[in-house]
């Protein structure tokens, strides 16, 4: 959002990308609810999401010339870089389902698909090369780690 608000773009903009979203997700989840239930609403309501995201980073190719303040977004790479995500995401969700549905208990399905979708995720986006996830390693090591304060002596 700082993007806009700092770069003299149009202040409109972002409210109606969002409204744009908004109106996706209650269009669809109405059309849907019915059918699909809460899986519709769930579906609506990401691809309410990915309307605004989309809309979002269209209106950051937009620059004005003329204007010393702007924020460069290069659109292709950020694309390329969330296609990585969304890959890693696809099959370790399907192989999350799998997991989790050969299982007859609901609590033991949860346990088996959270930890399938973890042990998917993670090591296809270190393999696909998605920038994200060296950071989010190192966050998850500076968490686990112990501190000097905390440690008894």
């Amino acid at each position: 959002m700082r993007s806009y608000f700092s770069a003299g773009r149009a202040r409109w903009y972002p409210l109606g990308a969002m409204t744009a979203g908004i109106v996706v997700t209650s269009w669809i989840g109405a059309a849907t609810v019915h059918s699909w239930g809460v899986a519709g609403i769930a579906a609506a309501n990401a691809l309410g999401i990915t309307v605004t995201a989309a809309l979002l980073l269209a209106g950051l190719r937009t620059r004005r010339q003329d204007s010393p303040y702007g924020v460069s977004v290069r659109v292709r790479q950020v694309l390329a870089e969330l296609s990585r995500l969304v890959c890693a995401a696809v099959v370790a969700t399907a192989a999350g389902a799998f997991a989790a549905g050969r299982l007859p208990h609901p609590a033991a399905g949860l346990a088996a698909g959270l930890l399938t979708v973890t042990f998917v995720f993670v090591p296809l986006t270190w393999a696909l090369g998605a920038q994200g996830s060296a950071s989010a390693l190192r966050s998850l090591r500076a968490v686990t780690r112990r501190l000097p304060h905390g440690r008894f002596r």
